[in-house]
């Protein structure tokens, strides 16, 4: 912005930026932060991240633990009718099961290995995060 001031009976163009909302943020006295402030706020933020990340990879190790129970009940019941067959009908009914059960065990393994790697991510972040604060200190 272009201000025009006036200092003595002297008329200045004064350019001024403008406003900014961004960093550095300021308190209300109108001092900028300390360092150790900014720097204890993004470890809060990292913290609150690294919360929500561990709390939905909980939500996905249950359902991923639910599936697996009933990926075993299939399997049993699926176990249960295989010296039952009797004619070619019913022999194909139960090669179709079986080949469904076993796309949906695919199914689940690929996406436990996700999960999986999801985990090492998150497990390898925190062990980042951690390790600056538990380095031993180095005297100058």
């Amino acid at each position: 912005r272009i201000r025009h001031v006036t200092v003595g009976n002297r008329h200045r163009e004064v350019v001024s930026s403008p406003p900014t909302t961004a960093f550095p943020e300021t308190d209300p006295s109108g001092q900028a932060p300390e360092p150790a402030a900014t720097v204890s706020a993004e470890a809060d933020e990292e913290r609150r991240a690294a919360e929500e990340t561990a709390a939905r990879l909980r939500q996905r190790q249950e359902a991923l633990i639910r599936e697996y129970e009933a990926l075993q009940k299939d399997r049993a019941a699926l176990a249960r009718r295989d010296g039952q067959r009797v004619n070619n009908a019913q022999q194909a009914r139960y090669a179709d099961a079986v080949e469904a059960l076993n796309a949906k065990i695919r199914d689940y393994q690929q996406r436990r290995e996700a999960y999986e790697r999801d985990v090492q991510a998150h497990n390898a972040r925190m062990a980042r995060q951690a390790a600056p604060e538990t380095a031993p200190a180095t005297e100058p």
